[in-house]
């Protein structure tokens, strides 16, 4: 099912926190996927075994280049997950992984390290993704 304004954030922590706050209070639906809920998160995924396809899918740095097959791979190899932008966040900047998000598949690399500038910079990151950039309505079937 597709819904409008919709973000999947899968991972855990402050940068992370942040974000989603930041997209809540622009009326986008947020679904949590914590670190321990990963692994079954992504044999959904795999399967197509969801009941909300989102507009946007937010990982933490740790997640997308974690486990055997890093989810920003597998989200990045098949539809309908390779249609949607797929945005790693991170605490601490380093390049080499940045590098390596866009050669993943990532449609951007956002670094929320600054606790004072935090909530600004997610603020931001939550009106670009909602109200600037042309979200792909999902579609559920595979």
């Amino acid at each position: 099912m597709y819904t409008a304004r919709c973000a999947w954030l899968v991972g855990e922590g402050e940068a992370l926190d942040a974000v989603g706050e930041a997209l809540a209070g622009h009326a986008c639906v947020v679904e949590r996927v914590g670190t321990r809920a990963v692994a079954p998160w992504m044999a959904r995924v795999r399967a197509g075994d969801v009941v909300t396809v989102p507009n946007l899918i937010v990982l933490t740095d740790e997640v997308a280049f974690g486990g055997e097959t890093p989810p920003l791979e597998v989200l990045s190899a098949r539809p309908p997950w390779r249609l949607l932008p797929v945005v790693v966040v991170c605490e601490r900047d380093d390049a080499a992984r940045c590098r390596a998000a866009y050669a993943g598949g990532a449609a951007s690399w956002v670094v929320l390290e600054d606790s004072e500038s935090r909530a600004e910079i997610a603020e931001a990151f939550a009106r670009y993704w909602l109200d600037t950039a042309l979200l792909p309505e999902a579609v559920a079937s595979t």
